[in-house]
């Protein structure tokens, strides 16, 4: 069998890759075996979805259905911080008659939540502008170019870039979620 040199180290690695259909699942089912954790599977079905997406060559759908699957995990860790902080409560049960959560002032609450946070590692800490706020601010900016009617196009590259990326930020996002569950 002949294979290219990245081939053989995503083998090698057994690194997952966008191109193996069972491989979106399993890098998140892996992603929280790490950190000791359920694995959510409304973020798996999202993923799963992204990458079938992609797969069809349809990088609009893939790119979308990652932005819904990071804006959830924000959501996740919203809930995680929600008892302990008024502010991002306040936002995820916004009362009778208003709209629905809003994920961006929300992620603004959580960001600033988490960055005031003495208590966690290290490495969360410093990963909080290093990964969660970028990550997520360029899938939101990727899903809301994308998936408004504003006719902007995703190349297959942004679409494959966003999947590669997406099951370190969610590792990340579970031993986040993890280590505030253990300050709870």
């Amino acid at each position: 069998i002949w294979l290219t040199e990245f081939g053989r180290q995503v083998l090698e690695h057994h690194e997952p890759s966008p191109h193996d259909a069972g491989g979106d699942r399993s890098a998140g089912r892996e992603a929280a075996a790490r950190a000791e954790v359920d694995p959510d599977q409304v973020v798996l079905e999202y993923v799963a979805e992204a990458g079938a997406a992609w797969r069809a060559m349809l990088p609009r759908a893939s790119i979308v259905m990652l932005g819904v699957a990071c804006e959830r995990l924000v959501l996740l860790v919203a809930e995680a911080l929600a008892p302990d902080y008024a502010p991002i409560e306040k936002l995820l049960r916004p009362g009778p008659n208003k709209p629905p959560v809003q994920v961006s002032p929300l992620f603004t609450e959580v960001h600033q939540r988490l960055r005031a946070l003495a208590a966690l590692p290290k490495p969360l800490a410093e990963g909080i502008d290093r990964i969660l706020a970028p990550i997520f601010e360029r899938a939101r900016q990727l899903r809301n170019s994308s998936g408004h009617p504003t006719g902007a196009r995703v190349s297959m590259a942004e679409a494959h870039a966003g999947l590669l990326l997406f099951p370190s930020f969610y590792a990340y996002v579970l031993d986040l979620l993890k280590a505030l569950a253990s300050h709870a």
